[in-house]
């Protein structure tokens, strides 16, 4: 049995059972949404017969919370675990930024704390979006061009002021975070590290340290003294020079199976290494999205091209790119995996093919 398919069956994308958005984010304590569109899939290829709309009345009522939780980056998480989750990653993540956001854009305690009061006073009971936020920091002179609304939105969200509230139309929000997140009990921070190790290994693994490291952001040294605490309740695989951990075994296929994958999927960007799905030929090409920047095509726990979509009044078009020729077989297989996407966004998908994905020198794959 493979990495692969332990991973696919692991992370739910085959054989779910769930139907729940917040069940589905929980289990897997983070789903990264940088791309927004994206994330909605990411959480909907995880279930049974989701659709959009069924995501976004979950972040409506808040019950998962877009915000920036680690590696800086923007993540689904379940409402009752954003908070202990920034308590913990959040300061190690601006403690490694801090100094180039003060070089680069003039962002040091004192700006911060004028925008806190600014930002926290316009929001108070409501709802504003990027834009709103940025004109209200305008106005009380402290500049958002040049993406300096971006950076000091984004340090807001790292300690814990604000977070992302439901989209209005097209455009992200903004909601403070005490308002829009229950108050839980604080964690402290060994228990933290044994919490955030058990819920990625039980649903990530098998994975390593390293892989662990690089999802949470943080160090090797706590990476490891987390597992070493909960490695009792953890099944142990070592394969060639790597130990691999994992909360439980799996039973799993690869054979006959096809995903459409959307861009920062869990199942790649989930671990530093991405050789379990990603040949060595395309890991290292651009043009091949590195397996996280182009949404993947998934055939038999291989990724073997990418995706893209185009949503159109008569439905949603769908352009597979392959890293060198489908077979009949697997477009066949991509069909039917589109039809699962067409399901989703409720529209009538349509498939074309693409001639192969080219490298940087311009050579086909």
């Amino acid at each position: 049995m493979t990495l692969a398919a332990l991973r696919l069956r692991n992370q739910f994308i085959q054989g779910s059972r769930l139907d729940d958005p917040a069940e589905i984010v929980r289990a897997l304590c983070a789903v990264q949404a940088q791309d927004y569109y994206a994330s909605l899939w990411a959480i909907g290829l995880r279930s049974r017969n989701l659709v959009d709309t069924d995501v976004e009345k979950a972040i409506a009522g808040r019950r998962i919370v877009r915000t920036w939780p680690m590696r800086g980056t923007l993540h689904f998480v379940a409402a009752e675990d954003a908070r202990w989750m920034i308590d913990l990653l959040g300061p190690r993540i601006l403690a490694r930024n801090a100094a180039r956001l003060r070089r680069e854009f003039s962002i040091d305690r004192r700006v911060i704390t004028r925008a806190t009061k600014v930002v926290e006073a316009a929001l108070r009971g409501g709802v504003l979006t990027r834009d709103g936020v940025y004109e209200q920091l305008d106005a009380a002179k402290i500049p958002t061009d040049r993406q300096r609304g971006l950076h000091l939105t984004w340090w807001l969200a790292n300690e814990g002021v604000i977070c992302c509230g439901p989209r209005s139309g097209k455009q992200p929000t903004f909601v403070l975070f005490d308002e829009w997140v229950p108050r839980t009990p604080a964690m402290a921070r060994d228990e933290a590290l044994i919490q955030l190790a058990r819920r990625y290994f039980a649903h990530h693994g098998p994975a390593t340290a390293a892989d662990f490291s690089w999802w949470s952001g943080i160090t090797m040294t706590d990476a490891t003294s987390s597992i070493e605490s909960i490695q009792a309740q953890l099944t142990r695989r070592t394969i060639g020079d790597a130990t691999y951990w994992s909360q439980k075994s799996a039973t799993a296929r690869n054979k006959g199976s096809c995903y459409l994958l959307p861009v920062y999927d869990e199942l790649t960007v989930g671990y530093a290494d991405r050789s379990a799905v990603l040949g060595p030929t395309h890991a290292n090409n651009p043009a091949a999205g590195h397996g996280i920047f182009r949404a993947p095509i998934l055939i038999d726990g291989m990724i073997v091209g990418s995706w893209t979509r185009q949503l159109r009044r008569d439905g949603v078009e769908i352009e597979a790119i392959p890293f060198g020729k489908f077979s009949r077989a697997q477009k066949d297989s991509i069909e039917e995996a589109a039809e699962r996407y067409g399901k989703f966004v409720r529209a009538t998908p349509k498939v074309r093919y693409r001639q192969t994905v080219r490298s940087a020198a311009g050579a086909r794959m």
